[in-house]
């Protein structure tokens, strides 16, 4: 598993997804908060789409495939999702489970610098499982950063530690894929976690990583700062 993590092996899913069922797999992405609105304090949040079974007999009135649990298992099919919902998919992976809720504002003032309302750290949710299966998922996110054959290695020399995974996902035929990237960092204390989707523009590993650096360039240059 840490191997096909930090290689990105869509192989080692499609046998992993077939083997565990559609229905498993949607109920333990719908924990981590795919299918379902984040709640983020802006307007016109979709809640993307989490396929199953039950879910494509009710749109379609077709049965499911083999061919439609493989191609989810790897976040393609039907499967639709937001960069604010995979952030938060980092936020779960970084804190053993626990998943904040997210804002966009911290606080309001008024124009002389009082402040009239502050946002409280909030967990939307907590899911239970045990510390291994996290840290194996941590140790995977971490090849793809450090270990040999990572897709993420780009981020290697950057001075705080980061864990990480690359995304290229298919929408329209003919099209290049939506880059992906999501990350949590400093990985053994984390306090970041972030997304960057760029569509159409090809590898998550040859686009959206390079933006990332960036971000977490900066980051880490405040903590460094403090």
């Amino acid at each position: 598993m840490v191997k096909a993590i930090g290689q990105s092996c869509d192989t080692y899913f499609y046998t992993l997804g077939l083997a565990v069922g559609p229905e498993r797999l949607a109920h333990i992405a719908s924990l981590m908060g795919l299918g379902v609105k984040t709640g983020i304090d802006l307007p016109g949040e979709i809640k993307g789409v989490l396929p199953s079974p039950k879910w494509k007999r009710e749109r379609y009135r077709e049965r499911w495939y083999g061919g439609d649990t493989a191609n989810m298992s790897i976040g393609q099919g039907y499967l639709s999702a937001t960069p604010i919902q995979m952030t938060l998919v980092a936020c779960a992976i970084a804190n053993n489970g626990v998943i904040y809720q997210p804002h966009l504002v911290k606080e309001r003032r008024s124009p002389d610098g009082k402040i009239l309302g502050r946002v409280e750290p909030k967990v939307l949710r907590r899911i239970h499982a045990p510390v291994s299966v996290w840290n194996a998922v941590k140790q995977g996110m971490l090849a793809a950063v450090y270990g040999p054959g990572g897709t993420a290695r780009l981020l290697a020399d950057l001075p705080i530690k980061v864990a990480g995974k690359t995304g290229s996902s298919e929408h329209r035929k003919g099209a290049k894929t939506h880059a992906w990237f999501i990350a949590f960092a400093p990985a053994d204390n984390p306090q970041i976690a972030l997304c960057v989707m760029v569509e159409e523009a090809g590898h998550g590993g040859e686009v959206a990583v390079p933006i990332a650096k960036q971000i977490l360039q900066a980051f880490a240059s405040k903590l460094q700062a403090r």
